[in-house]
C-alpha cells in the first residue's frame, strides 16, 4: 500500500506504465499521457524546482485551466516535497492575494494567459506553456523522503462565511485547518 502520492504514482507507473493516465482534448484529436510519460514529466517538472531553490514544506501555487501540464505541476510539486496551494481559475485577484498573504508561496506555475497574472502580488511564476522547453532533457529529482503525516496540499475555501481557510491535507489523507 502506497504512503505518500509519489509512492502511489510511482507505483502505478510501474503497474500501468504504458495506459492512458490523462486524455486531454484541445482541438480536434486527444492527446494522451500514459502513467509513464506523467511519472517522467513529473519528476523533470520536480527538478526544476529543486533547481528554482524549491525545498521540502515550501508552498507552491498551481493556478491555470485544465490541462496536462496542471497535473505535471501538481505531482511534480509532489516529488519535490512541496506544499501545493491550488487556485480555482475563477478566483478573484483578492482572493489570490489573500492566498498568498496566509500561505506564503515561494513560487506560482500558472499559465501565460493574462487571467492568471501573478504579478500583482509579487510571487514569480513558471507558466504551464514554458514547461516542455524549461524541463527538456533534466535528469530524475533528487529524491525526497516524504512521510503520511507531511502536508501535500492546502485547499482554501471560498469564504462565504467569512475569510478564507486553510485546509490542510496531508500525504497520508488526513485533514486539519489552519
Amino acid at each position: 500500500m502506497p504512503q505518500t502520492l509519489s509512492d502511489m504514482l510511482r507505483e502505478t507507473s510501474e503497474k500501468y506504465s504504458s495506459r492512458p493516465a490523462l486524455l486531454f482534448k484541445p482541438g480536434f484529436r486527444y492527446l494522451v499521457t500514459s502513467y509513464q510519460e506523467l511519472w517522467e514529466a513529473s519528476g523533470r517538472v520536480a527538478t526544476l524546482l529543486q533547481h528554482r531553490g524549491v525545498k521540502k514544506g515550501d508552498r507552491v501555487i498551481i493556478w491555470g485551466p485544465n490541462c496536462p501540464q496542471w497535473v505535471y505541476a501538481f505531482f511534480g510539486c509532489v516529488r519535490a516535497g512541496a506544499i501545493i496551494v491550488p487556485i480555482d481559475i475563477r478566483s478573484t485577484p483578492d482572493f489570490l492575494r489573500h492566498v498568498v498573504g496566509q500561505a506564503k508561496p515561494v513560487l506560482a506555475l500558472t499559465s501565460n494567459i493574462p487571467t492568471f497574472d501573478t504579478d500583482h502580488v509579487d510571487l514569480p511564476a513558471v507558466h504551464f506553456e514554458e514547461l516542455d522547453k524549461l524541463t527538456y532533457q533534466l535528469p530524475e529529482p533528487c529524491e525526497v523522503r516524504m512521510a503520511p503525516d507531511d502536508v501535500a496540499e492546502i485547499m482554501y475555501t471560498s469564504g462565504t462565511t467569512g475569510d478564507p481557510k486553510g485546509v490542510m491535507l496531508t500525504h497520508g489523507d488526513r485533514k486539519s485547518v489552519v
